[in-house]
């Protein structure tokens, strides 16, 4: 594979992965900074939610460390609700995201 495309580029890094392996990429979209500036000025979400979007795209792993001090019980709970909810809980925990108790 050369090339390759993505229908919605999350811009979270898989451009520069591919390219690594001497893949290029087109997207038809590419979700930025200002999509979520733009959702915030027209009121489809807070500024604090915008914030918090912000600090996640800036840096996951602060965000994530951060967001599961604050929220000790989170994981524990998502893994309860069962489902993909479980799914992604696991996942945090396989990464190195927060502890089981």
């Amino acid at each position: 594979i050369h090339r390759t495309l993505a229908i919605v580029d999350r811009n979270q890094n898989g451009r520069a992965i591919l390219a690594a392996e001497g893949v290029g990429l087109s997207s038809l979209i590419t979700i930025d900074a200002s999509l979520f500036k733009q959702a915030a000025d027209t009121s489809l979400i807070s500024s604090d939610q915008l914030q918090q979007i912000l600090a996640f795209t800036h840096d996951p792993d602060r965000y994530m460390t951060t967001f599961l001090a604050g929220h000790p019980g989170y994981l524990e709970a998502q893994i309860a609700l069962g489902g993909s909810s479980r799914e992604r809980a696991l996942r945090c925990l396989e990464l190195g995201y927060g502890q089981r108790r």
